[in-house]
């Protein structure tokens, strides 16, 4: 095969590759949530923190995924993250009732 068919060959291989659709974003959304609760649940600080990283991504730091991942560093013992987080969640313009009336446990 001559260099200009192997080149056209690979090519063509890369744009079927690039051209592949990938999940969607309601379908990637769905799976993160998913990740995220089921590492949650299992109590995998770490696997939660991705999840909810990659969330934070997804939906361009929506406030609720903020709050969320101040709570998932809290569970992991990161104060310092956790006020971080709570403080962007604040930046927002975003209130918590709970938190602010002192009823939230998730913080403590």
């Amino acid at each position: 095969m001559s260099i200009v068919r192997m080149s056209m060959a690979g090519l063509l291989l890369s744009l079927v590759v690039v051209l592949e659709p990938g999940p969607s974003a309601v379908e990637q959304l769905t799976q993160l949530r998913k990740q995220a609760r089921a590492a949650q649940q299992a109590g995998d600080n770490s696997a939660w923190l991705t999840a909810l990283g990659k969330l934070e991504v997804l939906l361009h730091g929506q406030p609720r995924t903020v709050e969320l991942s101040a709570e998932a560093f809290a569970a992991a013992g990161d104060r310092r993250h956790a006020l971080e987080r709570l403080d962007a969640f604040a930046a927002m313009g975003e209130v918590d009732a709970e938190l602010l009336g002192g009823k939230d446990e998730r913080f403590k």
